[in-house]
């Protein structure tokens, strides 16, 4: 499998993952905003917390499904260099200036 192939199977695991929250999540919000208005006659607001409820029950049940795939995705992205053959350093340098610019005291 190429680099490139893995980089994009990883950025659609990432976006599927992260619509699937986005989604549930937003459905979730506008029922809460739709409960809020004072003209809703009782059926209506039967119906509405009816679906806020499910919503809630689904968004539970996809949280972790949209978790692991996002978490795939980008370390499906993390590795798709090493597809490639392409190495990077692994090993970061700390300098006096880096130190200070982050607020420790060089000695």
């Amino acid at each position: 499998m190429s680099g490139k192939t893995v980089f994009a199977l990883g950025i659609v695991f990432t976006v599927i993952g992260a619509s699937l929250w986005a989604y549930a999540g937003l459905n979730i919000l506008t029922r809460e905003q739709i409960l809020n208005d004072t003209n809703l006659s009782i059926e209506e607001r039967w119906r509405v917390e009816g679906s806020l409820r499910w919503w809630r029950d689904s968004f539970a049940r996809l949280y972790p499904l949209a978790a692991g795939l996002s978490i795939v995705g980008l370390f499906t992205i993390a590795l798709s260099d090493h597809f490639q053959g392409k190495r990077k350093p692994t090993t970061i340098v700390a300098t006096p200036m880096l130190l200070t610019s982050f607020g420790f005291q060089s000695r």
